[in-house]
């Protein structure tokens, strides 16, 4: 009987380690979802905030363009873009997010730089060429935001925010 009790007696720590060893891993599996769907929604954020910095430098510089020499219209405009860090902004959503969110990201990148474009050959806001590209920037933001927010565990907007 000793012999019975002994065994049973191993088998049922064994069980109780497998089963302590199953559940932290579990949950190191979890926390490294946690950290990683955290980064991702830190990444958005910083993404969104550089996208909105170079849209309102580019909308600054289109109400001044008019003002502005020839010369200097294409460094400035560069300059506007880079100011808020969407380059760096860019690079992170593009290495840690799903492949959907970062070829909306790099689309609206695309149409921000377009529209960089337009006010450096002296673009006005209320040049038509303008109004075109800040509309294709507005959808563009609009499809990498619902992509972004359903990524992070929330619904799409029902009704689209003002930008």
């Amino acid at each position: 009987m000793e012999w019975f009790t002994l065994v049973a007696t191993l088998l049922g720590a064994a069980v109780g380690v497998a089963g302590t060893l199953f559940i932290e891993r579990v949950r190191a599996r979890e926390a490294e979802r946690r950290a990683r769907g955290t980064a991702r929604a830190e990444a958005y954020v910083n993404f969104l905030v550089a996208v909105h910095t170079a849209s309102g430098n580019m909308r600054s510089l289109a109400l001044e363009i008019a003002t502005v020499p020839e010369g200097e219209r294409h460094p400035r405009a560069r300059a506007a873009f880079r100011q808020g860090g969407l380059y760096e902004a860019r690079e992170r959503v593009v290495l840690f997010s799903p492949e959907p969110i970062a070829h909306a990201a790099d689309a609206l990148f695309n149409s921000l730089r377009s529209l960089r474009d337009v006010v450096a050959d002296g673009g006005s806001v209320d040049d038509p060429a303008y109004v075109a590209k800040v509309e294709s920037y507005a959808e563009a933001l609009i499809q990498a935001r619902t992509l972004m927010r359903v990524d992070v565990g929330e619904l799409p907007l029902r009704r689209e925010m003002t930008w």
